[in-house]
């Protein structure tokens, strides 16, 4: 158990006692996972912020991500003087941010190229170098894209 941080009696009647309080809070949320001997994830943090800093117990080995996207593309054309459109409808059938999955691993479209080639990201929107680079060919699109892109990921064993 740790000690608690999270009552505010100590701040009854104090005029400064929202920023004091504010300024506990956050100390207590920083140090209580590392506390606990939990490692440092938002997840974790948001389970341990709920536990009032009491013992922390998961029930699953699961974890939704999701990111949130913009309703389309905006940059309409390139180039100096706008001379050259951007292709935003599908190309060979795919969209940017529709789920494929490309050798048995699962992705979200970044970019696409008009030559039949296109850019792959993970959840988090980091671009993934694969060589060589991937062909609409080789992939299977799962899903179109969404206001929501969520994937299920397995954390890591907490004991």
């Amino acid at each position: 158990m740790l000690k608690s941080c999270y009552t505010d009696e100590q701040h009854k009647g104090s005029v400064a006692s929202p920023l004091r309080l504010r300024r506990n809070i956050w100390i207590c949320n920083k140090r209580a996972p590392t506390a606990l001997g939990l490692p440092k994830f938002h997840y974790i943090d948001a389970a341990v912020i709920a536990g009032q800093g009491l013992d922390v117990e998961f029930k699953t080995v699961e974890i939704l991500f999701k990111k949130s996207l913009a309703d389309g593309d905006y940059q309409q054309t390139k180039g100096i003087r706008s001379e050259q459109p951007i292709q935003t409808r599908k190309i060979r059938g795919f969209k940017k941010f529709d789920k494929v999955r490309y050798f048995g691993h699962e992705y979200f479209i970044k970019g696409r190229m008009s030559t039949g080639y296109a850019i792959l990201m993970d959840i988090y929107g980091k671009k993934q170098e694969l060589k060589p680079i991937p062909k609409f060919s080789k992939m299977k699109r799962l899903s179109a894209r969404k206001p929501w892109i969520i994937q299920a990921e397995t954390i890591q064993n907490i004991v």
